[in-house]
């Protein structure tokens, strides 16, 4: 224990900071643009969302307007959380739909099947970036479902709930530049082995 007990203290510290009023304002924020990003996506490209639907064995036959209601489904619930209302029973339908799509992700993987999982209207397939996202999102909606009432109730018009949405969207997107780093380190090793290869030629 004594090499993981920092750890675990900044854990214990982080889920404490989130269950007081303002981690909760930050994290629900974070949770409802996260939800609206991605249902605006689906929306957007929802054929895509489909055929996600059908290779994870939800639909049988993938329909434009499956993905559509699965948009629609998180648009709501972004726009729930920011209202505030019945916030329990929110998060409860966020933290159900996030561990569901965690057990599909994982079964995927486990599967051996690649797919492009249109979390956010892209096409990047699968991957264990993808379960730890959702899981992620799963124990931020957990711990935000089990914050004191105290934490709850806040002033959608005060300064400090329009600090909480600039810290989230800030967090947002910082992740969002993280999320992209992989693909853009490929993307090095990709060209510098195309440079090899052509100054081989060229000294040949």
């Amino acid at each position: 224990m004594g090499g993981l007990q920092p750890v675990i203290d900044l854990l214990q510290w982080s889920a404490g900071t989130l269950r007081g009023p303002a981690g909760y304002a930050v994290a629900s924020w974070l949770l409802a643009l996260v939800f609206l990003w991605s249902g605006i996506a689906k929306l957007r490209r929802p054929q895509l969302t489909s055929l996600a639907l059908f290779d994870f064995h939800v639909v049988r036959r993938p329909r434009t307007w499956q993905g559509a209601v699965a948009g629609l489904v998180e648009v709501s619930l972004g726009c729930a959380l920011i209202v505030g209302g019945a916030m329990p029973i929110v998060l409860g339908l966020a933290l159900a739909l996030l561990l569901a799509f965690s057990l599909m992700v994982a079964r995927s993987l486990i599967a051996d099947e690649r797919f492009p999982c249109a979390c956010f209207g892209g096409e990047d397939e699968l991957s264990s970036l993808t379960v730890a996202r959702t899981c992620a999102l799963a124990v931020l909606a957990g711990i935000l479902l089990t914050a004191p009432v105290d934490a709850v109730s806040r002033n959608p018009l005060d300064e400090t709930t329009y600090l909480a949405l600039v810290i989230a969207g800030a967090l947002l997107l910082g992740g969002l530049a993280l999320s992209r780093v992989p693909r853009l380190l490929r993307w090095n090793s990709e060209v510098s082995a195309i440079y090899r290869r052509l100054a081989r030629e060229f000294e040949a």
